[in-house]
């Protein structure tokens, strides 16, 4: 169920298309915020690590590299960012990022270890 049907439409629309066209750019500008969040976060070996509003899941990924061999999980409420994440997957980005409201995305299941 999503509780918020005008920011559905929005992130699985236009916004969210465009997110995903320009994803690396967003991941440039974002880089040293990123690397600070990490830092912040002080994931370690191990943990388990939730990602709300993982869009093409660039802090997936980092927080997953960190978390090696814990569990990392995406949540995203947009279909055409998360399909974008779908196609960067890495031999190392063993996880998946579930549409938020709709379930699993086709990659189906929980994030295993990471490596």
């Amino acid at each position: 169920m999503t509780t918020n049907t005008a920011q559905a439409q929005a992130w699985n629309g236009d916004d969210g298309r465009h997110f995903a066209t320009e994803r690396a750019r967003h991941e440039r500008m974002h880089e040293r915020l990123t690397a600070r969040l990490l830092d912040a976060a002080a994931i370690s070996a191990g943990d388990s690590v939730l990602d709300i509003g993982c869009g093409c899941g660039q802090t997936t990924l980092a927080a997953a590299r960190a978390a090696a061999p814990g569990h990392v999980l995406g949540v995203d409420l947009s279909a055409p960012m998360l399909a974008v994440k779908s196609e960067t997957r890495g031999a190392e980005d063993d996880y998946a990022c579930p549409h938020q409201g709709t379930g699993p995305s086709p990659q189906g299941g929980r994030g295993g270890g990471v490596g």
